[in-house]
């Protein structure tokens, strides 16, 4: 009491210094903050420099590499079209070949030629004979293609240099589409480059597309357009990287009205940020518009700035409540702290007491029930409510908010069968019939199967009239237990049924001394003894004295045959005793029988009789070893093909030489032929299934030739003769002979080779050239197409001859035909009449086209020079094939041009009247 009165005098001294303490906090705290807003505006300036800097040269990176696409497409286009004018259109091979190298960053490059009403028949024909498409196409308003229809000209798409673009282009008409004929009646009104952007589907599987376009012109004549396309989705695109930029494609050629015409990525709706650039593209302008998105504000933003002032507030404030708390009555302080540590002390003891009892509970029940696995359920039965624990959930397969927890809902998931008896022994507890329910049901699960559980409860609260309010209880799941008990109960009735049926098999079960305990149909029949006689016998009686002497234990005893063979799971021989006296010689396999304890409480013993399996053994190894003799001194492969009634081949027999010929092991085609026919080549495999089935159906003799790949051998060519046979399951079985006769097929090959070609330069000889002119005549005859001759001759080659000798005469002929045979179409046929006489046949040709590639195989002998030769060049004489006349006569006057040509002064092109 007189403390208390001590403190109560002495009021004004806190007083006082709760003022010293406030002013020194006021202080403290004041300059700390504006420390820290100095520091964080400093930072915040700093961050916004930096990612001003960032943003600038990230997007003046992105923009030139868009740019330097741009650029490249136009100088690929203008170097393809080039190239198109000077060369002409020199096939699909040299179109790839000029495409290959270009296609980095764009989409693929096509070639449209001008095609006109005339020449659509001639242009389709020649489209179908490349394996192009089978006609001029286009797209109607679904999307799908149609035959083109009839217009004064065309554009068809005749190649695609492409990595991506589909087999659906060739034979397009892109003059029938309004958007892709604005283009190209741009295109050849500039005589130059012209650029739009284009929707590629539904042509192809692509979006948007930067399309740039070239006319080909030679000589003032448009010849067609070539074009090239870059998917924005990947110009625009980040490549994989990490910058953040949103980036717009703008076509500023009409000023009046801007037009986007892509985006990529999402922008940043808080950034003052943005980056424009101008982009020329042919006879467009175009403007790429960057701006940060989120993810580059995320990572060049951030919050330093607020974070410092917060952080030095906060130092600033604990800091001024620290010299303030200093400054306070520390006397006080302590008697105050001093009572109530005291108060809280007693009270913290008695909570923590409470706590301690009340964890030591909740662990025990939490451990019994996770312990044991099982759900608890919490019913109100008035209202249908109820509760289901998340072990209760995951046991079926639902997580926690699957299940709202409803009597209905318990209700669907019980199994139909089992629904009548759960709700039975519910009502007869709820009832009072019991003090606790357990009954075993089916529940769904959400993997749609059904589970097993055991359901135990109990009514814990009732009203005023005994009617249940509450019930509570636990799930066990015992699908387990349940599956293997039924599964027990199914498996030891077949396994009576089993015993009781089989009489072809000796099945006799014993006790662990030996005694009989079973003794089926099967030993009854094989030994002689019935089944009464038996049961309670040692199987001593049935085993051969020597036998088991023979197996006795070290001790002397003899032991019984169960225990000699307990557990013996493969097949071993044994002798029975049969009732007159004879022996039994039998396959046996033992087991032992255990509980469910894994005990042993008896011993199975299961046997079939060996006597007919000897016999077959010996008589199949003799056969054996003589089909081995005989097949090693055939050469070639003796095997039995065998189709079952559902088409599946199998090899059930192939002799050693398999392996050799034909690189397999006759076991690997045993149960499945498919490995030996992927092997066969895949234009002879239609005519090894026609034969196989023709034969099959008729049971005639199957002769075929067939080429086969083999992984190590190559290309072999195999005969192949065999008998079929019908099976009584429907199936067929053949019986035959393979032999390799590669050397004989590559003995007809080089003779054959040697009568059709010229053994100098490779090209074909005279003799195949007027069979081929006499079959092309006839030919063009009856489908009445056009076909013309070519007939050059080189100049002054006996010069040549005379100068550098026949050796480098010889190496102008071989250079002279592989120049011009790359150039030809592989419809042209180029032969050697003679010396330095040459002829192309051209097939469906008419004059002027025949004139046209004569003036191309000129020129591009002319064009480049021979080693140690110089300059070679040859006279041309074209002549076209008229109705009603000879091979000679079409000879004679292309023959006649040519000389035409020689008389005008050599290297040049006449044609013949």
């Amino acid at each position: 009491m007189q403390a208390v009165q001590q403190d109560d005098s002495s009021r004004p001294r806190p007083v006082s210094r709760g003022c010293e303490a406030g002013t020194v906090f006021l202080l403290v705290f004041l300059v700390g903050l504006s420390l820290s807003a100095a520091a964080a505006y400093a930072l915040e300036q700093n961050r916004r420099a930096q990612m001003q800097d960032q943003f600038q040269r990230l997007a003046g990176e992105r923009v030139s590499r868009i740019a330097n696409q741009f650029k490249t497409s136009q100088q690929q286009v203008e170097s393809l079209s080039r190239h198109l004018s000077l060369a002409g259109d020199q096939g699909p091979g040299a179109f790839a070949l000029a495409t290959e190298h270009l296609l980095a960053d764009s989409l693929g490059f096509i070639w449209m030629p001008r095609v006109t009403h005339e020449q659509r028949p001639a242009f389709e024909a020649r489209l179908r004979e490349q394996g192009g498409a089978n006609g001029l196409r286009e797209v109607d308003e679904r999307g799908a293609l149609r035959p083109a229809g009839v217009r004064d000209e065309y554009f068809p798409v005749r190649y695609v240099g492409s990595r991506h673009l589909g087999e659906r282009l060739p034979g397009l008409d892109l003059a029938s589409h309004p958007g892709r004929r604005e283009i190209l009646q741009r295109a050849r009104e500039r005589e130059g480059l012209v650029s739009t952007v284009l929707t590629l589907s539904p042509v192809t599987p692509y979006g948007q597309a930067l399309v740039v376009m070239a006319p080909v012109l030679r000589a003032g004549e448009l010849l067609g357009f070539v074009s090239s396309a870059l998917l924005l989705d990947e110009v625009l695109a980040e490549h994989g990287s990490t910058e953040g930029l949103y980036t717009e494609l703008w076509d500023l050629s009409d000023a009046e009205q801007p037009r986007l015409l892509h985006s990529a990525g999402e922008p940043a709706e808080s950034s003052a940020l943005e980056y424009h650039r101008m982009l020329p593209m042919a006879d467009r302008l175009f403007a790429v518009s960057l701006r940060p998105q989120f993810a580059f504000m995320h990572q060049h933003g951030g919050s330093v700035g607020v974070w410092v002032f917060l952080l030095g507030g906060l130092v600033s404030l604990l800091a001024a409540g620290f010299l303030g708390s200093l400054l306070s009555e520390r006397q006080r302080t302590r008697r105050l702290v001093a009572v109530r540590t005291a108060e809280l002390q007693a009270s913290q003891r008695e909570l923590q007491t409470s706590q301690e009892e009340l964890r030591l509970s909740e662990r025990r029940w939490h451990f019994a029930l996770e312990g044991a696995g099982d759900g608890v359920w919490d019913w109100e039965c008035q209202t249908g409510r109820a509760y289901f624990s998340p072990t209760w959930k995951h046991m079926l397969g639902y997580a926690d908010g699957e299940i709202e927890g409803t009597y209905q809902e318990w209700l669907e998931l019980i199994h139909p069968l089992d629904r009548h008896q759960a709700l039975r022994a519910l009502e007869r507890h709820m009832s009072g019939a019991t003090e606790s329910v357990a009954y075993e049901y089916r529940l769904y699960c959400k993997d749609g199967s059904w589970k097993w559980i055991l359901s135990r409860g109990q009514v814990v609260l009732r009203d005023a009239q005994d009617q249940p309010l509450r019930m509570i209880g636990v799930h066990t799941d015992i699908d387990g237990r349940k599956h293997t008990e039924l599964q027990l109960n199914r498996t030891l009735g077949e396994l009576d049924a089993l015993l009781r049926a089989t009489t072809h098999v000796l099945i006799i079960a014993t006790d662990l001394q030996g005694l009989i305990q079973r003794f089926n149909v099967g030993a009854e029949r094989m030994l002689g003894y019935r089944a009464e006689q038996m049961i309670g016998q040692p199987i001593e009686r049935l085993c051969r004295a020597e036998d088991l002497d023979d197996h006795a234990a070290p001790s002397g005893s003899r032991r019984s045959l169960q225990e000699l063979t307990a557990d013996c799971r493969t097949s071993q021989e044994w002798t029975y005793l049969r009732s007159d006296g004879g022996h039994l010689v039998v396959d046996l396999i033992t087991t032992s029988i255990r509980d469910e304890y894994d005990q042993a409480v008896g011993y199975l013993g299961i046997a079939t009789d060996a006597t007919e399996r000897r016999r077959s053994r010996a008589a199949l190894e003799e056969r054996d070893h003589l089909l081995q003799k005989l097949t090693q001194r055939v050469p070639g492969i003796i095997f039995q093909l065998h189709r079952a009634p559902n088409g599946h081949f199998s090899v059930p027999y192939a002799s050693a030489a398999l392996s050799g010929l034909y690189e397999l092991d006759p076991t690997d085609v045993r149960s499945d032929a498919q490995r030996m026919f992927r092997l066969v080549h895949p234009e002879d495999y239609p005519r090894l299934r026609d034969g196989l089935q023709d034969s099959a159906q008729h049971l005639t003799l199957w002769q075929t030739e067939l080429r086969c790949l083999l992984p190590s051998q190559g290309q072999r060519w195999f005969r192949c003769e065999a008998m079929p046979e019908r099976g009584a399951d429907g199936g067929v079985l053949w019986h035959g002979f393979l032999s390799d006769i590669t050397p004989l097929k590559d003995t007809e090959q080089e003779l054959r080779q040697l009568s059709e070609t010229d053994g100098l330069t490779g090209v074909f000889n005279r003799r195949y050239f007027q069979e081929r002119l006499a079959q092309a005549i006839s030919l063009a005859g009856r489908r009445e197409a056009g076909l013309s001759l070519l007939m050059f001759d080189i100049d002054h080659f006996k010069q040549i001859n005379d100068q550098f000798g026949h050796a480098a005469g010889d190496r102008v002929l071989q250079a002279c035909c592989q120049r011009l045979g790359a150039r030809l179409r592989r419809s042209d046929l180029l032969c050697r009449l003679g010396g330095e006489e040459f002829a192309v046949l051209c097939a469906q040709t008419s004059l002027s086209q025949a004139a046209t590639l004569a003036e191309a195989l000129r020129a591009l002998l002319a064009g480049e020079s021979i080693e140690e030769v110089g300059r070679v060049t040859a006279s041309f004489g074209v002549a076209q094939w008229h109705t009603g006349e000879t091979a000679d006569d079409l000879l004679n006057r292309a023959d006649a041009a040519l000389y035409a040509a020689k008389r005008a002064g050599r290297d040049q092109v006449r044609l013949a009247t």
